[in-house]
């Protein structure tokens, strides 16, 4: 979340700092994709571990954001990609990006094996991944077991992927996306209901012919 001072002219007069979240944008079926609604949301410099992460977007009614496609990956990247409060740099010449929702699965094969994503913790990453060149690897058995969006360089944000430890002082994740799947309408209820009815009484007056 941004803080934004805002700071009238003339009149010398500062108002409080007001907290600004983005808003979260629908990946509209009619565009291809799945209906979805995603959310950026900034955690700050001191970032936030991937466990916190995945809690806070359970407790607004979603998850951490599944990439299930390379039009989905690029959707989500594109919502953090031009700001750069969602990265940071690191030491060794990284540009680590917000966290997402695949973990590699407790005593898994390392580096690569049985990852999965939070909506599917029965089954493995299956069509499709979008790992940074050379990535997964367990960087200094550090157990790196979440994942998050890199790009290589400084100030240069990537849809690539790489692992990370969950818990990262080192390097602070500043962020995170938020999946959130829209409740069906009162309206779509209704009408399925009416379907239903319909099919229903159909069954029942065909079946007793």
């Amino acid at each position: 979340m941004n803080r934004v001072t805002l700071v009238l002219a003339g009149l010398g007069l500062v108002l409080a700092a007001v907290e600004v979240e983005a808003e979260p944008v629908q990946w509209r079926i009619e565009d291809g994709g799945n209906g979805h609604w995603y959310e950026p949301v900034k955690a700050g410099p001191e970032g936030i571990s991937w466990s916190a992460a995945a809690a806070a977007a359970t407790d607004v009614g979603g998850y951490l954001a599944t990439i299930t496609s390379l039009a989905e990956n690029e959707f989500a990247f594109e919502l953090v990609s031009n700001d750069l409060d969602y990265w940071f740099n690191s030491d060794n010449g990284f540009s680590i990006g917000p966290w997402l929702g695949g973990y590699q699965a407790s005593g898994a094969r390392e580096p690569s094996g049985d990852w999965r994503w939070v909506t599917h913790p029965d089954e493995s990453f299956t069509t499709f991944t979008n790992w940074l060149p050379g990535q997964p690897n367990d960087s200094g058995l550090l157990n790196q077991q979440s994942l998050h969006f890199i790009g290589r360089g400084g100030d240069n944000p990537s849809s690539s992927w790489n692992d990370l430890n969950g818990i990262t002082p080192e390097h602070p994740i500043r962020g995170y996306i938020v999946e959130t799947i829209p409740e069906p309408s009162t309206l779509t209820l209704l009408t399925i209901g009416a379907v239903g009815l319909l099919a229903g009484g159909w069954w029942l007056a065909n079946s007793s012919s």
